[in-house]
């Protein structure tokens, strides 16, 4: 009879992997988003701060919640609360959106809803920097120059001084 319990146990594992493309019910924009913010929602995420008001919009169920708390770090948590809210529905970003503003995660939910607006953020920081970098350089040229003009004029000064001090002398 233990052999049957194993038979049924492999059928409906074998059912579960057939099917986990409608147990995934997440849209694939929605779930690139998450995928391509991960390690900033594992850095900056403290899930405490989302998961009551996902419980309270039936985002996420006790379990769930259970599930989260369960995790030994603040980063687990994160790592976990990511995993489960990548299994629910297509509205759970859309929610998760409302509950990162209503956490004082504004930033995190632009880059959410945004992704391009924060590669484009990326590129200006990037070229910000470049910028920078050639301002620096330009600054530095011009330092030298002004170190070498200041050298010429002290050489002048000097040579007018001896010549004012030697007419006056003679």
């Amino acid at each position: 009879m233990q052999g049957g319990h194993c038979c049924n146990f492999l059928v409906l594992l074998l059912l579960y992997s057939q099917c986990s493309d409608l147990v995934y019910k997440m849209d694939e924009a929605d779930s690139n988003k998450l995928r391509s913010n991960h390690v900033e929602l594992i850095r900056n995420l403290n899930p405490e701060d989302v998961t009551d008001y996902l419980y309270q919009e039936r985002v996420l169920t006790q379990e769930d919640v259970e599930k989260i708390d369960a995790g030994p770090t603040r980063a687990q948590k994160a790592r976990i609360f990511v995993a489960i809210l990548q299994l629910k529905s297509e509205n759970a970003l859309v929610k998760f959106l409302e509950a990162l503003r209503e956490g004082g995660y504004d930033e995190l939910a632009a880059k959410l809803e945004n992704p391009d607006r924060a590669a484009n953020t990326a590129v200006v920081q990037a070229s910000d920097s470049t910028e920078l970098e050639e301002l620096k350089e330009a600054l530095k040229e011009q330092s030298e120059m002004v170190q070498a003009i200041n050298k010429e004029l002290e050489q002048v000064f000097d040579l007018n001084l001896m010549r004012l001090l030697s007419k006056s002398i003679f």
